[in-house]
């Protein structure tokens, strides 16, 4: 239905509920500097219905239209916070699931020289 209508990364992530996911939660919104809906679900969707189209072609001999809804896009790729939705009937706060800095083994750490220190050892292998 928005098709014709104006949007930029931003409209876009917060349409999708991404927008609600970054950041570490509590009253501080935040918003990245990496235009995530421009990149997902623009360009690389876009990028995906074309091959797909040029796939067909070769088989069938017929071109096809690609329409890329960038908001669906960004919803289609927002898996964490879906499936948690399915599960628990709610997603959960930004800052609290495993991808966001709820886990101590997958997170951001300040240290003492103002720098910061990334810990990502999801896997099993990395504690035993």
């Amino acid at each position: 239905p928005l098709r014709d209508a104006p949007g930029h990364d931003l409209n876009y992530c917060a349409m999708s509920g991404v927008s609600d996911q970054i950041g570490r939660g509590g009253d501080a919104l935040a918003m990245s500097n990496v235009p995530i809906a421009d990149l997902i679900g623009g360009s690389l969707t876009s990028a995906m219905g074309l091959l797909a189209a040029l796939f067909d072609a070769a088989r069938t001999g017929r071109g096809r239209h690609v329409d890329i809804a960038m908001a669906d896009s960004m919803l289609a790729h927002a898996v964490v916070p879906m499936v948690a939705l399915a599960v628990h009937g709610q997603t959960r706060p930004a800052g609290a699931d495993r991808l966001s800095g709820g886990l101590p083994f997958y997170s951001l750490y300040a240290t003492s020289d103002g720098r910061q220190l990334a810990v990502g050892a999801l896997e099993r292998k990395f504690w035993d």
